[in-house]
């Protein structure tokens, strides 16, 4: 899905893309234009604001449209996908919340509270998953290595028990006199 929405119109409001409205609700994008158009003829929508785009196939215009005129033209296209256009606004002005500068002294600490949080939670995160790192930068540099020298790498792992459970399946064979 294109970012498009999360794009500022030069009076710095929210816009959506009918780019990004034909992708939301499965239609051409030729065909959300022209309901846009049909809509702004008759007086439901404001005029949007157009701009070019150019793909690596071809050029073209699209309109970029508010949250209120977003909604009657995606009700007009496709009754059924008006949801999704709704779900998607709110998740862009949730993230413009959560991405918000703190303006007091409080505010920012409490954000550089989180953050650390967030760090020291992923640093023993990477902590408990460094021993299984290791084994597998060990078995990497390995050539050649058997099923068995690679189980024995592994922590914790009952090896008379995988190597049955691997004979009964008709992974390993024993061999003659062993």
């Amino acid at each position: 899905m294109t970012n498009a929405m999360t794009n500022l119109n030069n009076t710095n409001t929210l816009t959506m893309s009918s780019l990004e409205m034909a992708e939301l609700t499965g239609k051409r994008h030729d065909s959300v234009k022209r309901t846009i158009e049909t809509l702004v003829a008759r007086g439901v929508i404001e005029s949007p604001q157009s701009v070019g785009i150019k793909t690596a196939t071809k050029t073209g215009v699209e309109y970029r449209v508010g949250k209120r005129d977003s909604y009657v033209i995606v009700a007009q296209l496709s009754p059924e996908f008006t949801g999704r256009v709704i779900d998607r606004w709110q998740e862009v002005e949730e993230q413009l919340v959560t991405q918000s500068v703190p303006t007091n002294f409080v505010e920012a600490l409490r954000l550089a509270a989180d953050k650390a949080e967030r760090a020291e939670a992923l640093r023993l995160e990477n902590e408990t998953m460094k021993p299984d790192a290791e084994v597998g930068k060990a078995v990497g540099n390995r050539k050649h290595l058997t099923i068995m020298s690679f189980i024995k790498k592994l922590p914790g792992v009952n090896t008379m028990q995988v190597r049955k459970t691997l004979a009964e399946l008709g992974y390993i064979y024993r061999r003659a006199g062993c």
